[in-house]
């Protein structure tokens, strides 16, 4: 056997095309901006076993070069997971279609409302976090700073304790209307019915966003 075999559950195997066309599509978005963005190189040699060896000259093109590989072996299940992680499997498969949360089967509206559980705060972002986590990284690097340079630890517990109640005060914006729903973007049909944002800690927004 020169290549280890992978079992893929039925929902996964009958899922796989949509999931490619999903991806596609995103590749194609990124495709625009393709010239503007940093190339990376790697060398991908793989044994007789079909082991992937890369090689790189930085850690950039050695995280290419290990994602390119993943995906040559299980774009479908990559596939699969970044539709669950983002909380879309009603969107794309039906809210009624069997999932999984985990190891643990599961109807799709189940996965997606755990995978969009509550929020401690939240930030405004364009499809995914690439903005909003590096952001709230800064504010927590400010707040070691001010701190002599020593590590503020969990911040829930302040957050929970301290900053959320304390709000506007200490640089918390309460988000008090919208929701967290999976709307269809042609129709505007409502396709994963979410939470309401409402004055104080709710289940949409958290306390929150930062103020800063």
């Amino acid at each position: 056997m020169n290549k280890r075999g992978i079992s893929l559950n039925s929902t996964i195997r009958t899922n796989c095309k949509s999931l490619l066309m999903v991806l596609l599509a995103a590749a194609a978005l990124l495709a625009a901006s393709a010239e503007a963005a940093v190339q990376y190189e790697a060398t991908i040699t793989r044994t007789t076993f079909g082991i992937p060896h890369i090689k790189a000259q930085d850690f950039g093109g050695l995280g290419f070069g290990v994602a390119y590989a993943e995906a040559q072996d299980n774009i479908c299940l990559m596939a699969d997971a970044y539709v669950s992680a983002a909380g879309k499997r009603s969107q794309f498969f039906g809210a009624d279609a069997d999932g999984l949360i985990g190891l643990w089967p599961a109807k799709n509206i189940d996965s997606d409302l755990f995978y969009r559980s509550v929020p401690d705060i939240t930030m405004d972002s364009q499809d995914g976090t690439s903005e909003s986590a590096p952001m709230v990284a800064g504010v927590l690097a400010l707040a070691t700073q001010l701190n002599h340079g020593q590590n503020i630890g969990p911040i829930n517990p302040v957050l929970y304790g301290v900053l959320g109640p304390l709000g506007a005060r200490a640089g918390i914006s309460d988000v008090v209307s919208g929701n967290n729903s999976v709307t269809d973007p042609n129709t505007g049909q409502v396709l994963v019915p979410g939470f309401t944002a409402a004055p104080g800690f709710d289940v949409a927004s958290g306390w929150g966003t930062l103020n800063a």
